[in-house]
Parts: C-alpha cells; sequence; structure tokens
C-alpha cells in the first residue's frame, strides 16, 4: 500500500490530532497525525522512535529524498518528506486528505507490498544434459 493511499485510509477511520502519532481523544475515540493514520491503516499501534522507524522502512522513499515544504513562503531549507509530512500537520495544520493528496504527488508510483520488497533469492535451475 502506497503511503497516500494508508494516511487516506486511516483518515477515514481516526480523528485528527496534531504533535501525536496516535492517541485516544476526549470521547474515547483514536486520533492520529497524518502518519498516525498511515500506522492505523496497516495495522501497527507503534510511538515514538519505533514508529518513525517502522515508516522509514515500509516507505523507504520518506528518508532517503529530500524535499521543500510546499506549505512555506520562501524557506528554501530542504527535508526528508517524513519532516514535513509532520510539519504539515503539526504547523499548517493540514488536514490529511490534502497531505495525503501532497504525498500521491511526491511518492514512488509502484509500491512492492512489505514481503516484496525483500531481496528474492535466486531460484536453482536444473539442467539435464542428455548422453
Amino acid at each position: 500500500m502506497k503511503l497516500s493511499e494508508a494516511i487516506r485510509l486511516g483518515a477515514m477511520a481516526t480523528e485528527h490530532a496534531t504533535h501525536a502519532l496516535q492517541r485516544i481523544g476526549r470521547n474515547g475515540s483514536i486520533v492520529t497525525c497524518a502518519l498516525g493514520s498511515a500506522l492505523y491503516a496497516v495495522g501497527q499501534r507503534l510511538d515514538g522512535s519505533a514508529a518513525y522507524d517502522y515508516i522509514g522502512a515500509r516507505w523507504q522513499w520518506v528518508v532517503s529524498h529530500l524535499v521543500l515544504c510546499p506549505g512555506c513562503c520562501g524557506c528554501h531549507n530542504q527535508h526528508h518528506p517524513r519532516e514535513i509530512i509532520i510539519h504539515l500537520n503539526d504547523s499548517h495544520h493540514w488536514s490529511r486528505e490534502r497531505i495525503a493528496y501532497w504525498v500521491a504527488m511526491i511518492e514512488p508510483q509502484e509500491q512492492l507490498p512489505l514481503e516484496d520488497q525483500r531481496e528474492e533469492q535466486p531460484k536453482s535451475e536444473v539442467v539435464v544434459v542428455a548422453q
């Protein structure tokens, strides 16, 4: 599942939060930020550094590329998309749907399932030589 899809899916199931990946809201519902909604969508209930490590491992492009913040005027500092997503959620108060739209514009078009991202073992071939 692409990160943009996970953000959208998690956003449909949870309420919006800032400054927290996932927590229980006042009325007992689950509230999430943009990255927290992605974690929720893929069944992860991680917090802190374990959550950020998981996000970087599952969607590797969020820690291997640099981008500019689409919400800042005049700021030319480049950051990893993972940090920009947090910034858009917490500082610019973008909706998770708007963040997902932006993520869809910059993420790789093909996202392999997590189990397919592991290097495949070469298959051995048996060659029979007739005598």
